[in-house]
């Protein structure tokens, strides 16, 4: 990827398209009606209380979970009709959690996420190397993965996400899926994650990102989308989304907005 590449404009082109998605398990709606877009230099932040659908939503646009009704497309193609290598150059996806039990080095970890890859081997290990010092993770590359700490096998598995689109496909934009990425980080670290993002969204990618914290959600987030009982209750900046009255009855907390005396945005102060 170029990481010097000039700033752009937010492209018209829809990266990814939600549209009217519902999923039904066994006779319960977890999804009723959701829609959203994400387009090329933008990061939408997902939020929610527990059991809003944030998981059921990023299951559904990995294609993890079929939806009833409604349809995720990829640059205009159903998420489930793409070529599966065209997918992993597009497509880039931090799940949660991530197992991994085999001894493997972090470089080798993070070299997986080039498999989809034509490039030699000595053009992937220069691009391992600048994704650890993106996630600050270049004195680990040859500790063994198992021996790392839970942040740590965090940060790796998005390193290894990071180089499995760095490169700027033929077919259409990237898109760049989060899962909670700050779960298990410090708050140092929580804040390079979300720069990480920020900064592949000045590369023409589409970042979606679910997260608990508002603060950070507003801090780096162009829109915020909040979901309550698998409904979208609001989508837009954070001025638009973070407002008492909305927060006290989806989240259950009486709340008052400050702002930022440096930055400006939107910082919600419980109480």
């Amino acid at each position: 990827m170029d990481m010097t590449s000039n700033n752009q404009t937010l492209s018209d082109h829809l990266a990814l398209d939600v549209k009217n998605v519902t999923v039904i398990r066994s006779g319960r709606k977890l999804l009723d009606d959701v829609s959203f877009q994400a387009r090329p230099g933008e990061v939408v932040a997902l939020l929610g209380p527990n059991g809003a659908g944030k998981s059921t939503l990023f299951r559904a646009i990995t294609d993890e979970m079929s939806p009833d009704e409604g349809h995720v497309l990829l640059n205009g193609t159903a998420i489930g009709d793409w070529d599966l290598g065209k997918k992993a150059l597009t497509l880039g996806i931090l799940p949660q959690s991530s197992t991994l039990n085999f001894p493997f080095s972090v470089r080798e970890v993070v070299l997986l996420g080039r498999s989809p890859c034509k490039s030699s081997r000595e053009e992937n290990n220069a691009i391992v190397d600048k994704a650890l010092e993106m996630v600050d993770a270049s004195h680990l590359v040859e500790r063994s993965y198992t021996n790392l700490s839970g942040g740590e096998k965090q940060r790796v598995h998005l390193a290894r996400v990071l180089v499995q689109i760095w490169d700027q496909p033929e077919d259409g934009q990237r898109v760049l899926l989060l899962d909670e990425p700050t779960s298990a980080l410090d708050p140092a670290h929580q804040h390079k994650t979300l720069s990480i993002a920020r900064e592949f969204a000045k590369q023409n990618v589409a970042v979606v990102v679910i997260l608990h914290d508002l603060n950070l959600a507003s801090q780096y987030a162009d829109r915020l989308v909040m979901l309550c009982a698998g409904r979208i209750e609001a989508n837009g900046t954070a001025d638009d989304v973070l407002k008492p009255d909305l927060l006290q009855r989806l989240l259950d907390i009486e709340v008052c907005i400050m702002r930022h005396p440096k930055d400006g945005y939107p910082l919600v102060v419980a109480g």
